[in-house]
């Protein structure tokens, strides 16, 4: 790679900028030849011994698509690159668990590593230290789709979850191209993550809208079926997590009960303690109640009994009544609430409130405390504006909406995922607010 220099304390890659295209195909097709396509199961120095706050011990090919282009400065590449390495600590690497590849890409695009090329937690960190910053020009982020697309299908595992995590400070010079990309790319059942750095994060193209999300969540849950992954826990770092489940009329009893039974089997993926992650629910109909409270049940089978023992009621819709106990009586300190840990909301209901207006204030009261809004819709009444109006920010994120009560399981295992990266970027930042990367800072930007 290319030489280093010193900036402050930090060291500034420099790759250069006049490579050649034939060389970097040429770079490529190494690459490629020299990856096993079959990964088998090793011992000793491969395996390599993880540190002690990793995530998740599931088996997943994660690529990391980084933007290299013009606008981003050396001392913030090398933040960006760090936050990666952040990030990747929180998994189980091995050849037979978690594997990760990295693309560049700004005009062009640099395979620096794919799968199976590092094995362990210390060679895939030194893989990114050894991430040079070319200096490229535009942001061309469909052909960095391109490349992030040819190393997950090329060298991916047939039955494993797929994901690519892109890092982005802006708008693609080409937004049909990289929409076409993006499209091709979740079609192969890949699941996309975008984080928008910067002042123009909120640019950056909806690489997953809304109207295709469910094909996106279906191919991404086959895969997660195929290994028989339902029953196992990931653990991360604590938070306080609050459901709050819709038990209007418009619910059947039997779906009423898919619902708890979902909530219940999400909460066997978390680490459940008194240290460790608290749960909460509140229930809502014409009227909302607290079922129990953070401080309650600390032992993940009586959390997951409690909800299983929710007794529905039927009633209106009073969503807002629901998020506005949540900030009066649930997320407070007589009732044990952590200031030092994220705090994560999640609300499902199958309609529209009684008083839309009464319901994003509420929401907006809980996103300004820095709490991280989740907002799952079930079947087709649903207000999608609502639901984006609950939802923390870029909305896309933050919610789901399925067909119907029988399809909840399909999002568990994603829903789960994207609790867990805010629940690491909010650790990053050192407290509960809401986590925006920044181009100045990559760090946390306070409520």
């Amino acid at each position: 790679m290319g030489g280093e220099e010193s900036s402050g304390r930090l060291a500034v890659r420099n790759c250069g900028t006049n490579l050649e295209e034939e060389r970097q195909q040429q770079r490529l097709q190494h690459v490629l030849r020299h990856i096993p396509p079959e990964p088998q199961k090793q011992d000793g120095a491969l395996s390599g011994a993880q540190g002690a706050n990793t995530l998740c011990s599931q088996p997943v090919d994660i690529a990391f698509l980084l933007d290299d282009s013009s606008s981003i400065s050396a001392v913030n590449f090398e933040k960006m690159i760090t936050f990666v390495k952040d990030l990747v600590a929180h998994f189980d690497i091995s050849l037979t668990s978690t594997r990760i590849a990295a693309i560049t890409f700004s005009h062009r695009a640099f395979v620096e590593f794919t799968f199976g090329a590092y094995n362990t937690l210390a060679e895939v960190e030194h893989g990114f230290d050894e991430v040079c910053q070319r200096k490229g020009g535009e942001t061309m982020t469909y052909i960095g789709l391109k490349y992030a697309l040819q190393s997950l299908e090329n060298f991916g595992r047939r039955d494993v979850p797929h994901i690519l995590i892109t890092i982005t400070d802006g708008v693609s010079n080409n937004r049909a191209e990289t929409a076409k990309m993006a499209n091709m790319t979740r079609q192969e059942g890949i699941e996309i993550f975008v984080i928008g750095v910067g002042r123009k994060a909120y640019l950056v193209e909806k690489i997953n809208p809304m109207e295709r999300y469910r094909l996106d969540l279906l191919a991404f849950v086959s895969s997660i079926d195929a290994m028989k992954m339902k029953s196992q826990t990931c653990h991360h770092k604590p938070a306080e997590v609050v459901f709050v489940l819709d038990m209007s009329s418009s619910i059947f009893m039997l779906d009423f009960q898919k619902q708890l039974a979902f909530v219940s089997n999400l909460i066997k993926m978390f680490h459940i303690g008194r240290h460790k992650t608290r749960v909460a629910a509140v229930s809502f109909s014409t009227n909302a109640t607290v079922e129990f409270h953070l401080d309650e049940f600390y032992d993940q089978k009586d959390v997951r009994d409690h909800v299983e023992m929710i007794r529905y009621t039927g009633g209106g819709t009073n969503t807002g009544d629901a998020l506005k106990l949540v900030n009066d009586s649930v997320l407070i300190s007589e009732h044990g609430v952590r200031s030092n840990v994220p705090h994560v909301v999640i609300v499902i209901t199958d309609g529209r409130s009684q008083n839309s207006p009464d319901t994003r204030a509420q929401a907006k009261a809980l996103k300004d405390s820095g709490i991280f809004m989740f907002a799952i819709g079930v079947g087709p009444y649903v207000d999608d504006q609502e639901l984006k109006d609950i939802a923390s920010a870029p909305s896309e994120n933050f919610m789901f909406t399925i067909a119907g009560y029988d399809t909840l399981p399909s999002i568990k295992s994603t829903l789960a995922l994207r609790v867990f990266l805010q629940l690491v970027a909010g650790w990053r930042s050192g407290t509960t607010g809401t986590f925006r990367l920044r181009s100045s800072e990559l760090e946390h930007e306070p409520p």
